[in-house]
């Protein structure tokens, strides 16, 4: 075992063929390198969402684009779109109100 963040591959929960893929993020993944250079990584063998999807849509030339954001110790959904398009359309969501995250904590102590 180990951390997450040295495990490749990335559960995908959900897809809209061509236009958005939801993945299941580990709770200590980064989605992305700052400054997308390697000089950015924890270590050389740190595995991000960034890393998977480029990987997984290599074939494609899909750029990246996350349509929001979930810190490296935060686990749950992370959406992410396949174009331009659709990344703007899931803005205009999030902005709308009409899609939102919702956060749940499991607490142990006090």
């Amino acid at each position: 075992l180990g951390p997450e963040c040295f495990h490749t591959g990335m559960p995908v929960v959900w897809h809209v063929p061509d236009q958005l893929v939801a993945v299941n993020k580990p709770w200590d993944v980064r989605i992305d390198i700052p400054g997308a250079t390697d000089l950015g990584r924890k270590f050389p063998e740190e595995y991000t969402v960034a890393d998977w999807f480029k990987e997984e849509y290599e074939s494609r030339a899909v750029k990246v684009r996350f349509c929001h954001q979930l810190d490296h110790a935060t686990s749950g959904v992370l959406l992410l779109a396949l174009t331009k398009r659709a990344n703007a359309e899931v803005t205009k969501l999030f902005q709308s109100h009409r899609l939102r995250k919702i956060y749940l904590a499991i607490v142990l102590g006090w």
